[in-house]
């Protein structure tokens, strides 16, 4: 199976498939791994707010510059080096 992301592109975890809190990112794919037989591809990303690289399989991720992206997963605003502030866009007034 062909992957969806190439290297040096920016992606993030997808709200939809991690709801709960999930890596700060957003994340830079570095590697593309190869197959393990099943039916989702697998990449190496990396975060510039942490050290470290992780793995994270296809469905997990969405293209940031990409117009399906969910708005409500909220912003990243890079507040200096290696630091990020997530923002959540504002929530609805609920009537009283």
């Amino acid at each position: 199976m062909p992957h969806k992301f190439a290297v040096g592109q920016t992606v993030d975890f997808n709200a939809k498939v991690m709801p709960t809190a999930k890596p700060l990112g957003p994340f830079e794919i570095v590697r593309l791994l190869p197959s393990d037989g099943a039916d989702d591809t697998s990449y190496r990303i990396k975060s510039k707010a942490e050290l470290f690289e992780r793995s994270a399989r296809e469905h997990e991720l969405i293209s940031v510059d990409s117009p399906s992206a969910e708005p409500s997963a909220g912003l990243t605003r890079w507040v200096g080096p290696n630091v990020a502030v997530r923002l959540q866009p504002p929530r609805p007034s609920r009537p009283r």
